[in-house]
């Protein structure tokens, strides 16, 4: 005969990822104010779930030039943002902030054809870019220093 834990449902906690609150998982049921919660479309880029750009990631971007006497393979990625949906990947080397606030950034761009190119890109320009299913660009926490991202002391 097969024995089922002790433990119950409704004795574990769990922290919600909408609200950040620790809740006791009684019932399957969806936390009330997640987009999916009730039977409208929701666009999931109006959900702000993950910045681009960080104060701790600006501040330790080398400005532009600053590093254009090292060589390529010896360039440190601060930051890469990455297409969710697809292969494109943006790993960023140097930045800027612009007059208006936008940041342009330079690093070595994979448009997802096979043949990465250095260039510059703006910071409003994959802000912007919608990817498909309400997704757009991402920031890859798992490439660059820890302490650059935040996300990592939630987990």
């Amino acid at each position: 005969m097969l024995q089922t834990p002790s433990r119950s449902l409704a004795s574990r906690k769990k922290t919600c990822v909408v609200c950040a609150t620790a809740q006791t998982l009684t019932s399957p049921k969806l936390h009330p104010t997640t987009p999916f919660a009730s039977a409208r479309t929701v666009d999931m880029r109006s959900i702000p779930l993950l910045q681009l750009l960080t104060d701790a990631i600006k501040k330790a971007l080398p400005p532009l030039y600053r590093t254009e006497d090292i060589p390529l393979e010896h360039k440190e990625i601060i930051v890469r943002f990455f297409n969710p949906m697809g292969s494109q990947s943006w790993e960023i080397f140097e930045g800027d902030e612009t007059e208006d606030g936008d940041w342009r950034l330079f690093g070595n761009c994979d448009l997802g054809f096979g043949m990465p190119e250095l260039g510059y890109v703006m910071l409003s320009e994959l802000e912007e870019l919608s990817v498909g299913l309400g997704l757009g660009i991402e920031r890859d926490i798992c490439v660059g220093d820890i302490s650059l991202h935040p996300e990592w002391a939630n987990m």
